[in-house]
């Protein structure tokens, strides 16, 4: 890991070990120059700063946080830093003491993870048809808001419940086949059964569905009648 010391009023960086000089591509008289608000990335310099005050005011003893430093060639890297300060005898604050781990690798994976999230949440916004993820044992995981226009039963109550439970009667044999063909791996395409509403009338609702590891998704469609739902999908 990153270790440095830094002057308490100055900011400047008393001492760094090779890692930390590794890490921001500076040798160890070069990170002299510049102060730790000068290579902390403006986005997280306020925060930084505040958190230091509290140490230098005793406050709280330590702090840790993540935030980006500005690499000599204007690049960021992503940082888990602990803060701590080293006093002397009397009590007085001789410089602050920085363990520094390097996660710039998981903070890309998060950001990458959160624009597919962000990229999900609009397809899923945006969508018709009745969009659903469910768990392999066919509980609700996520559905779009189209459900709930379609049942009447708000999403919070719909979500983490057994979609069979609102499968009618008479289906339910036919049902649990499809869910016994889709544990075995099988895609299960113009499957069609019918889901009670709200108001107690059901709705004929028809899905490709398709398995994956530990979950189910489908696009369904809803329609008045068998009629209407057969081979609407390809």
């Amino acid at each position: 890991v990153g270790i440095n010391q830094a002057d308490p009023e100055t900011g400047i960086y008393i001492r760094a070990n090779q890692r930390f000089c590794k890490l921001l591509d500076y040798t160890h008289d070069e990170l002299k120059q510049p102060t730790y608000q000068e290579v902390t990335h403006p986005e997280d310099r306020g925060r930084n700063i505040e958190q230091i005050y509290q140490v230098l005011c005793g406050t709280r003893k330590s702090f840790t946080q993540e935030k980006r430093y500005i690499r000599r060639d204007g690049s960021c890297v992503w940082v888990e830093i602990t803060v701590s300060r080293i006093c002397s005898d009397q009590n007085h604050i001789i410089s602050y003491l920085a363990i520094v781990q390097d996660i710039n690798d998981r903070k890309a994976t998060e950001i990458t993870l959160a624009t597919k999230t962000e990229q999900l949440d609009g397809f899923f916004s945006l969508a018709l048809d009745l969009l659903c993820i469910a768990s392999a044992s066919g509980h609700f995981l996520r559905l779009n808001s189209i459900w709930e226009q379609t049942l009447g039963y708000p999403l919070s109550e719909l979500e983490g419940t057994a979609s069979i439970s609102y499968v009618h009667p008479d289906d339910v044999a036919d049902t649990l086949h499809a869910a016994s063909q889709l544990e075995a791996g099988e895609q299960v395409v113009n499957f069609i059964n019918r889901y009670r509403c709200s108001t107690g009338s059901y709705r004929w609702i028809e899905s490709p569905i398709h398995p994956s590891v530990d979950l189910l998704s489908s696009a369904s469609r809803y329609f008045t009648s068998p009629v209407h739902a057969s081979h609407r999908f390809p």
